[in-house]
């Protein structure tokens, strides 16, 4: 019963999703027959490729890289999250670009893809030559959490930082014993990092 509910609620979030999707692309298909006849071809190729960047195109096209087919019908939405650069700032071409959202259908395929770009984690960059770092989308608290593993991973040489299935996990080496990461006192509890005092 409990991953019938689980089931549920992961298929109640893909329909949300589609649904807001759907709701987007209507109200762009709207404006683009409120202008005039003679600009709308720009306009489908606007809708197509916001910003010139198709975004599944581009996730499709890494997932290829990674020998993984990825098809229309496996992607429930993939765009870009995180404001935009402002005026002035380095944009998508010359400073750290913003980050990707995909939802797949399947789980079996989001584990394929993962698993592959671990394989390949030392040489995957997109098509421009830009490095390309592939992990599962976690919670607010696991993200500064997983920075902060990472961050001591870096401090003290340890080789290994990865999520799997929203945990997070380091070694110091091949063959050194696997630590699980659940909250920030684990820091102290693995690397022996001094926290901050509570007031």
């Amino acid at each position: 019963m409990r991953q019938f509910r689980m089931e549920m609620s992961l298929l109640r979030e893909s329909f949300t999703a589609i649904t807001a999707r759907l709701e987007s692309v209507q109200r762009r298909l709207e404006v683009l027959e409120a202008r005039k006849p003679e600009a709308g071809a720009d306009r489908v190729a606007e809708l197509e490729s916001v910003n010139g960047e198709n975004v599944f195109h581009s996730v499709a096209q890494l997932a290829g890289r990674l020998r993984v087919v990825l098809e229309n019908r496996d992607v429930v939405f993939a765009e870009r999250v995180g404001a935009p650069p402002l005026p002035g700032e380095a944009g998508e071409a010359g400073g750290r670009a913003r980050r990707v959202v995909v939802r797949l259908t399947r789980r079996c395929l989001r584990d394929e893809l993962l698993n592959a770009a671990r394989v390949r984690r030392a040489g995957l960059t997109s098509s421009a030559g830009v490095r390309v770092y592939l992990n599962e989308r976690l919670t607010r608290s696991n993200r500064v959490l997983f920075h902060r593993v990472r961050e001591e991973c870096r401090r003290l040489q340890w080789r290994y930082a990865w999520t799997r299935r929203r945990h997070i996990f380091t070694r110091q080496s091949d063959g050194n014993p696997v630590f699980r990461f659940g909250t920030v006192e684990d820091l102290a509890r693995v690397f022996g990092t001094q926290l901050p005092a509570s007031n």
